[in-house]
């Protein structure tokens, strides 16, 4: 881990200590605190201090409604973190969807809602007066991104995917929330950043920079905390697929012995499958999860293997991100296909009724294998683009 050094001096604002008494009366009025485990926490928490790091120099009452503001973000936070919410995206809608006429401004009369939601209108309705309409659309779109941002991260949890680089530093930027905390930044000081300044490149420069920073800072701090937990990356894992047709006309049944062994080893086993009935597999072992239809590319980039029919579009779709493959082929092309990757070195293959936890450990254990699915990714990524044979098939029919 990187050590990370501020060059600016620390500095707090020096009325903590009643923000922080606000702060807890506050949220015990707003319901958000309901029993005193939530109150001990809500203490450990500290949002005044967060609050009065960042907004140093505004004056009293501006640092109340921060202080306001950070507890409500954090314990939202807290739902995605602690809650059965931060892996069910579905659950996780729910949870949002009275907060969304709350964020775009049509609540007038708040006192039917959820208390959370509740709150978020009493945050709303002491920040916005005074700013101008294209400073509120602004922060409303913020606030929106940032709630919107849990329930993508909840689809990735709950399908164990692994999002791509460009896309996570774009989500961490909303999840992070540091658009929103930057905007109360003028509120908080009785400016308005003029919104062709906003939106002109050097702010666009400074803006997601400033973000990357306190996202990755934070990250880097709660990744210690995971490893320290045992709870970052414990166990590989081995994606399951039949494909799609396949498991439409024959279901899982050719992969039953394969759940049977998976038992004894020390992987997590991803049954990509669908809605396919499960009943022939038994009770599933405590180190298999069956999964929804997922992207296969973007579930292997947080696989370590993958077991599959020998399928065309499976197998390059492995092959491309340089996945080790056990193939059980079934039928169709999938013997010729499995018979092409075995020579490659990329793979292994088996029949159904011959696969053991032996098969599975060389799967995941065999250094030859990975070395040739590492090369194979290699040479499939050197080949030219579609868009770069263009002109070549072009002249192929201008003298045909």
């Amino acid at each position: 881990m990187p050590r990370l050094h501020s060059p600016f001096p620390p500095q707090c604002h020096p009325d903590l200590a009643l923000a922080a008494e606000s702060n807890l009366a506050w949220a015990r009025v707003s319901g958000l605190l309901t029993s005193p485990a939530a109150v001990s926490r809500f203490t450990a928490l500290q949002p005044a201090l967060l609050a009065a790091g960042a907004y140093v120099a505004v004056d009293r009452d501006a640092l109340m409604l921060a202080a306001d503001w950070c507890s409500w973000l954090l314990l939202f936070d807290d739902q995605g973190d602690e809650s059965p919410c931060g892996r069910d995206h579905h659950l996780w809608r729910t949870l949002v969807h009275p907060l969304d006429p709350v964020v775009r401004g049509e609540v007038r009369a708040p006192n039917d809602l959820q208390p959370l939601a509740c709150a978020l209108h009493n945050l709303l309705s002491r920040t916005t007066p005074g700013m101008s309409d294209a400073w509120t659309a602004r922060f409303r779109r913020h606030l929106a991104a940032h709630l919107a941002s849990y329930a993508d991260e909840a689809r990735h949890r709950a399908h164990l995917l692994k999002p791509q680089t460009a896309a996570y530093i774009t989500h961490r930027r909303n999840s992070g929330a540091t658009r929103v905390v930057f905007d109360l930044l003028e509120p908080a000081h009785g400016v308005e950043i003029p919104e062709d300044w906003f939106h002109s490149r050097e702010h666009q420069d400074v803006h997601p920079a400033a973000a990357d920073i306190v996202c990755w800072e934070n990250d880097i701090v709660s990744m210690r905390k995971e490893l320290a937990g045992g709870s970052a990356g414990e166990r590989r894992r081995v994606a399951v697929t039949l494909g799609t047709v396949l498991t439409d006309l024959d279901g899982v049944r050719s992969i039953a012995r394969l759940i049977e062994h998976a038992a004894a080893v020390d992987a997590e086993f991803l049954l990509a499958i669908g809605d396919a009935d499960l009943a022939p597999l038994g009770t599933l072992p405590p180190n298999v999860r069956p999964l929804p239809w997922v992207p296969l590319a973007q579930l292997l980039d947080g696989s370590d293997a993958i077991v599959h029919h020998g399928g065309a579009g499976t197998m390059m779709t492995a092959a491309a991100v340089g996945t080790p493959q056990l193939i059980l082929p079934q039928g169709a092309d999938h013997f010729d296909n499995a018979a092409a990757a075995e020579a490659s070195g990329f793979a292994l293959r088996a029949t159904a009724d011959a696969v053991d936890s032996h098969l599975l450990d060389a799967l995941l254990n065999d250094d030859g294998l990975r070395k040739a699915a590492t090369a194979m990714r290699a040479e499939i990524a050197a080949l030219p683009s579609p868009a770069a044979l263009v002109p070549a098939f072009e002249d192929l029919a201008a003298t045909r």
